[in-house]
């Protein structure tokens, strides 16, 4: 049993240190979303961030798209991978704890 506590225990610390990882990659990628409009039957995308206090949207050039497209993806799929690693850490968190043992 001792050696499955210190596994999760393992375990828990480099899934913590991936967490811290992904969050500064995170930092590094641009804030705001990136938003679809139609208007009158053309697409146009807009940067959407928030500039004082206030939700401001830039118009996207189609040469920026695709690059602003795959951060903006990136970004998701970090931040969905995170609030799965913060739900599993959690549960562990309180394993340990109730093992007595501090995560």
């Amino acid at each position: 049993m001792d050696e499955v506590l210190r596994q999760l225990q393992s375990k828990f610390k480099s899934i913590l240190m991936s967490t811290y990882r992904m969050e500064e990659e995170i930092a590094k990628l641009p804030a705001g979303s990136l938003v679809r409009s139609m208007q009158h039957g053309k697409e146009y995308y807009y940067w959407k961030r928030p500039v004082d206090g206030k939700m401001s949207r830039t118009y996207v050039k189609r040469k920026d798209l695709e690059r602003l497209k795959a951060q903006y993806q990136e970004k998701v799929c970090l931040e969905a991978r995170i609030q799965q690693y913060r739900g599993w850490l959690m549960k562990a968190g309180q394993t340990l704890l109730s093992n007595g043992i501090v995560p």
